[in-house]
């Protein structure tokens, strides 16, 4: 009795376990890990959380932004980054390759691309949940000629935050977001005409 309710608590975690995990990113991280000129950096949720509160009360009351910023950083779950210290040492074929199994097999969408006069190109790619109101993972690429960046974030943001996020990127930044993201608050309509 005991084996099969096991059996059947693990099939019901199954489906959470499975969507939680993201193989092609998973796969690109440890086949370039060990990479010559390549860093990498992990860190669970709850460091990051205890780093954001510190940092709240190491900062100016008016400072709006960062305060936006560090409450982001507290809805993060765990990140592992990649780093190319000496140059690009990563192929772009395999990054090109990332982006592109990251989107079939793994359902992300691309939310921004931006590209700079020099080169240097950012993907950010999201997986919600089912309801798509809710970012479980978030996937940031940095690339130019000389250096490479790879974050990967299990997060609980919500489209709220990010669509915050974009609002506050400079007005000079070439971007495109090829994901609709709702408006915070639109404002009503204000007529003279009486509702009926």
């Amino acid at each position: 009795m005991k084996k099969w309710l096991i059996a059947a608590f693990c099939a019901c975690l199954l489906p959470a376990l499975v969507s939680a995990q993201s193989p092609s990113i998973n796969k690109f991280y440890r086949q370039n890990k060990f990479e010559e000129g390549v860093r990498k950096v992990k860190l669970p949720g709850w460091l990051i959380r205890l780093g954001s509160r510190i940092g709240a009360g190491q900062i100016d009351e008016a400072d709006q932004e960062a305060r936006e910023a560090l409450k982001m950083a507290r809805r993060v779950r765990k990140m592992r980054m990649l780093y190319g210290e000496e140059g690009n040492p990563i192929d772009q074929r395999k990054v090109d390759k990332l982006i592109r199994n990251v989107r079939k097999k793994d359902n992300f969408q691309d939310l921004i691309y931006v590209r700079d006069e020099e080169g240097t190109k950012v993907n950010l790619l999201i997986r919600t949940n089912g309801a798509g109101d809710l970012i479980r993972n978030l996937l940031i690429l940095v690339q130019s000629e000389d250096e490479f960046v790879m974050v990967g974030l299990k997060t609980k943001l919500s489209i709220k935050d990010i669509n915050t996020l974009i609002q506050n990127l400079p007005e000079e930044a070439d971007i495109k977001v090829k994901v609709p993201v709702p408006e915070l608050d639109p404002e009503p309509e204000i007529t003279d005409e009486p509702e009926v």
